[in-house]
């Protein structure tokens, strides 16, 4: 896919006025280039662009004033916090003759019977993958098979992606990973944790019980000593004059 592109001499706070007048900033830079490119383009058309092409899908970008299209992938899409739009896009432009390594979207295939029968619902931890590959093998998507998964527990791991050649998975990649399993309802989710809550509560009530009764028997025990210690204490003459009376 082809996008043409113009070269930018607006920079920091002029940048604003570019915005408002519907083109974005962005920049260009990889391993071909000594220094970085900043150029601008059309926000409507690169809107309708990115949603085809995403972050994994190469690009042949048409510089002004360069001879030959440039193969490109987006590497950043920033967005305003407050209104939503693109502010700017960065590029990055290929070798085609060296690896490169880059995100890649995650997406299943299948029916999964669990879900379809309500039994669990289905969760896939990655939205993507990194893999390392040449840029002309970079794959546009990597693709979960979840029709096996039937019961709760089911899962995909990491050793059943089938990966087109050329591909590979990066270190980053957890090779005990799972793709997609099958968790049990919310709804049982809620009571096991309600459940344990509960007996949580009632091991401090009993640790609470154990606690005051072990203090009360330490406060008897102590009046004990007290009392004992008092009559210790009374003089002789008076221990005498107390048995004369009697």
């Amino acid at each position: 896919m082809k996008f043409a592109v113009q070269k930018r001499n607006v920079l920091r706070k002029k940048v604003k006025d570019l915005l408002n007048s519907g083109e974005i900033p962005g920049v260009i830079y990889g391993p071909k280039r000594k220094q970085s490119l900043n150029i601008q383009f059309d926000a409507v058309t690169f809107e309708k662009i990115f949603k085809d092409v995403g972050y994994s899908k190469l690009m042949d970008l048409e510089i002004e004033g360069e001879k030959d299209t440039k193969k490109v992938i987006i590497r950043e899409v920033q967005h305003d916090p407050v209104k939503d739009n693109v502010i700017h896009v960065s590029f990055y432009e290929l070798d085609l003759t060296k690896p490169m390594t880059t995100d890649v979207p995650v997406e299943t295939t299948g029916q999964s019977m669990a879900v379809v029968e309500s039994v669990g619902f289905l969760v896939v931890p990655f939205d993507t993958l990194e893999v390392r590959c040449l840029p002309d093998k970079l794959p546009e998507k990597l693709v979960i098979d979840i029709s096996n998964l039937n019961e709760i527990g089911d899962n995909v791991p990491i050793s059943d992606l089938k990966l087109p050649e050329g591909v590979e998975l990066t270190s980053e990649v957890d090779e005990h990973a799972t793709l997609a399993y099958i968790a049990p309802p919310q709804k049982e989710i809620v009571e096991e944790v309600e459940e344990v809550e509960e007996e949580g509560e009632e091991a401090e009530e009993g640790e609470e019980g154990e606690v005051a009764e072990g203090e009360e028997a330490e406060g008897e025990e102590k009046e004990g000593e007290e009392k004992k210690g008092k009559e210790e204490a009374v003089p002789e003459g008076k221990a005498e004059d107390a048995g004369g009376k009697s």
